[in-house]
């Protein structure tokens, strides 16, 4: 890959998950060669109903899957409902310095209701491979699904090699 050269990935179809805690793959894959420091974000397209927790069936939770020699710095931004907060009017926002592999839990507000959250930071590549975006829901027991959003405009992931 030529430094500075953009590569974009998208999910092509959405997925609806109901009482899915079992990890899902998704098409949000980085293929990283050996030697490259890349510069990426996730722009994180959903539907869910609530919950900020794990525990909280219905809140969408994601992290990476890396293959051997391949390391990452996140820094991930995502909704939480809290108070009164409408759709134009704002609302409380979680940032975290999450380890590598740990779940990001991506709040919703209600059924319907499409919200967006953003991972970014910095992967390096020790070794030729792969860095996959993977999902599920936080619990069990709930009969409302939680959507990942797909098409062009949908989940994205954009990264290129800075070296």
């Amino acid at each position: 890959m030529n430094r500075w050269a953009t590569r974009r990935v998208w999910q092509d179809s959405s997925i609806e998950m109901r009482n899915q805690t079992a990890p899902m793959t998704t098409q949000i894959v980085a293929q990283l060669e050996a030697g490259g420091v890349y510069e990426w974000m996730l722009r994180i397209a959903y539907q869910a109903a609530g919950g900020v927790d794990v525990g909280e069936h219905q809140a969408l939770a994601g992290w990476w899957d890396l293959s051997p020699g391949v390391s990452i710095a996140r820094w991930p931004l995502s909704y939480i409902p809290q108070g009164p907060t409408g759709l134009n009017t704002g609302a409380t926002v979680i940032m975290r310095r999450p380890g590598p592999t740990t779940v990001q839990v991506i709040g919703g507000s209600s059924l319907g209701n499409s919200h967006g959250a953003l991972d970014h930071g910095v992967m390096e590549a020790t070794a030729d491979g792969t860095a996959t975006w993977l999902i599920r829901q936080t619990g069990t027991g709930s009969s409302t699904p939680t959507t990942l959003l797909g098409g062009p405009t949908g989940t994205q992931l954009t990264y290129r090699r800075i070296n």
